[in-house]
């Protein structure tokens, strides 16, 4: 079974996420996150699942993923 990290990404610029943030980011093999956050780590996410969340969409996709 995996495990689930539910993580900040700070104000929304790359220098402000932590180590161990990027740590997990990097370590992970799916990522899911709010347009604006996925853009702040998008440096982070080659080689990663990635889905976008909207309000209107999200229980939806973590139904999807889960």
């Amino acid at each position: 079974m995996g495990k689930v990290f539910a993580v900040g990404v700070g104000p929304g610029s790359p220098r402000y996420i932590s180590d161990i943030v990027k740590e997990i980011i990097l370590n992970s093999d799916v990522v899911i996150g709010y347009k604006y956050t996925l853009k702040t780590i998008e440096a982070l996410l080659k080689n990663k699942e990635v889905h976008e969340i909207t309000m209107q969409n999200q229980e939806e996709v973590y139904q999807k993923i889960a």
